[in-house]
């Protein structure tokens, strides 16, 4: 293994992530300063009251949009009545099979041609168990 080549990847591999770090803490810094200033406009109070009465949540979020602030409302029965309802979406499906796609890229017919042509060495080389 090069030594080297290894460290330049790692390194770049690590201004990279914080990059992104920085980018997403940037990101999350305006939707701090665009809270704060909502907060700081007069009809802030009123407008929260009014999204908050018609079963809006409101208030800042940090991009978690898979949040549930009601845990309440999950129960076996409403569970158990979506799962009948995906189980008869699925239902309608039995025409058409479930078939998954390993790429969408487009085919190159030198590529295939060769695949078709290799052959795996394991034929020819002899593992210790025959010597």
């Amino acid at each position: 293994m090069n030594q080297k080549l290894f460290d330049d990847c790692t390194q770049l591999y690590k201004v990279e992530r914080q990059k992104e770090k920085d980018v997403l803490k940037g990101r999350d810094d305006a939707w701090k300063k665009i809270h704060n200033l909502a907060i700081g406009n007069p009809q802030y109070k009123e407008m929260s009251t009014l999204i908050n009465t018609n079963g809006v949540a409101g208030g800042f979020t940090s991009g978690n949009d898979d949040f549930d602030p009601d845990p309440e409302d999950l129960t076996a029965e409403k569970m158990a009545k979506e799962a009948d309802q995906v189980k008869k979406v699925q239902g309608k499906n039995k025409d058409k099979p479930l078939i998954r796609r390993k790429s969408e890229l487009p085919h190159d017919n030198y590529t295939i041609k060769t695949l078709e042509q290799h052959k795996r060495p394991d034929d020819y080389l002899k593992s210790n168990m025959e010597s």
